[in-house]
């Protein structure tokens, strides 16, 4: 019998640093413990809250590989063009439910709305 559904996959998370003059950038390196990914890593920037479009997450077999091509795929660009400052819609300003800021923490991660994210057709790196 199966733990968790064909289409799932189910991660640990590795977590790290990178210190910047302009500021610390993290880097999440989610690794696929159970299901069947294009890659048993990817390493995703992000400032705690919010995180990185797609173009700059790392991909790889190994920890390392991802957090490798992950850091290439950074360097040199400026922290807040990896994770853009997000303005809060005139919704958000005018409405503080729970269910309000369940639904903004929700969709203010790339991560979760990049469905196919750990497809199992391989990337290239």
């Amino acid at each position: 019998m199966a733990i968790i559904n064909d289409d799932e996959i189910f991660a640990g998370i590795h977590k790290f640093k990178l210190f910047r003059k302009e500021g610390n950038l993290f880097i999440d390196v989610y690794e696929s413990l159970i299901g069947k990914p294009a890659h048993k890593f990817i390493a995703v920037p992000n400032l705690m809250l919010q995180e990185s479009d797609k173009e700059y997450f790392g991909f790889g077999d190994t920890k390392a590989d991802a957090i490798r091509d992950c850091l290439k795929k950074v360097r040199d660009v400026p922290i807040e063009t990896i994770v853009p400052p997000e303005t809060p819609s005139e919704n958000d300003l005018t409405s503080d439910t729970s269910s309000n800021s369940k639904q903004r923490a929700k969709s203010s991660t790339s991560f979760w709305k990049s469905g196919g994210i750990f497809s199992r057709r391989k990337k290239e790196i």
